[in-house]
């Protein structure tokens, strides 16, 4: 079972996003684009699944945010014209790259100035 991981911030993200964080953590980290662009994955120098990016789905419902993650104190700035892009990161929960995977999506929105949510065991 991979750690689910939530990136919510005002931009909709894309490679200009994703290459700069990824070579910020690691400069062999590997991306490539499946289902149509609507995906990212990112594997290491081995080919190792670092992490998956799904689709970003816009949300405009600021108590939905708020009871889907609760663990976000502070709401990031809105995306124009309202709302925030909801985007799930999925991370494979092991010893070697669950580390990279999460610092990866760190890295991720930290670059869209967004915030991380962790929903599950392990907390940032």
């Amino acid at each position: 079972m991979p750690r689910e991981l939530t990136i919510l911030g005002p931009t909709l993200l894309g490679d200009a996003e994703f290459r700069p964080a990824a070579a910020a953590v690691d400069p062999g980290i590997g991306m490539r684009l499946v289902r149509d662009g609507l995906v990212a994955r990112f594997t290491d120098g081995d080919g190792r699944l670092l992490a998956t990016v799904q689709h970003p789905r816009r949300v405009r419902s600021t108590s939905e945010v708020r009871r889907l993650l609760p663990d976000v104190p502070t709401l990031p700035p809105e995306a124009d014209g309202g709302g925030w892009w909801w985007t799930d990161v999925f991370v494979p929960f092991d010893d070697e790259t669950e580390p990279i995977g999460s610092a990866l999506a760190t890295a991720i929105a930290e670059r869209a100035h967004g915030v991380l949510s962790a929903q599950d065991a392990r907390r940032r």
